[in-house]
């Protein structure tokens, strides 16, 4: 059912709906987040945490970290011990906001999140690839070790 009112230059809808108990609960505490914001009286995580620009973290690719930790460990290692060493090798590069966890809901530290991302997209840029009926196991391409060479001389020297 739809209810149309008209109020000087704004027009009012509203529409009724028969609902779940469920789906009831989820939109009651919708509109009451959605009030409380507009009334400027929320009191939620959210709106104390920095927005992203607003973060102290390590802002470069991550990829040669991971690449190069793959390289330390001989090519070839699970997906953590990856992420492990590739955390060595980043060394004092990362920042405070790194070390906390990525949201509320994820615990786990962004740095690690973002490793774990980086993996993908050497993958992706054909440096890494995965070893069939292998979980979590990747491999160094040549590729790969050609990029690992190239690029631990300049993270040795503080370029990246």
């Amino acid at each position: 059912m739809v209810n149309k009112k008209k109020r000087g230059n704004r027009l009012r809808v509203e529409i009724t709906f028969r609902l779940s108990p469920e789906v009831l609960t989820v939109a009651d505490r919708l509109v009451r987040s959605l009030e409380g914001r507009a009334h400027g009286t929320a009191n939620y995580e959210d709106a104390i945490r920095p927005r992203r620009g607003e973060l102290d973290v390590f802002r470069r690719d991550y990829t040669p970290f991971a690449v190069v930790a793959l390289d330390n460990l001989g090519g070839q290692a699970r997906r953590r011990a990856i992420i492990d060493e590739a955390r060595n090798v980043l060394g004092e590069r990362l920042r405070p906001d790194d070390l906390k966890p990525v949201s509320p809901s994820k615990r786990v530290p962004r740095w690690r999140y973002r490793l774990g991302w980086a993996l993908t997209q050497a993958r992706h840029q054909s440096y890494v690839k995965r070893v069939p009926g292998e979980r979590g196991l990747r491999v160094l391409t040549p590729e790969g070790k050609n990029f690992a060479v190239r690029v631990r001389e300049q993270i040795e020297r503080g370029e990246i």
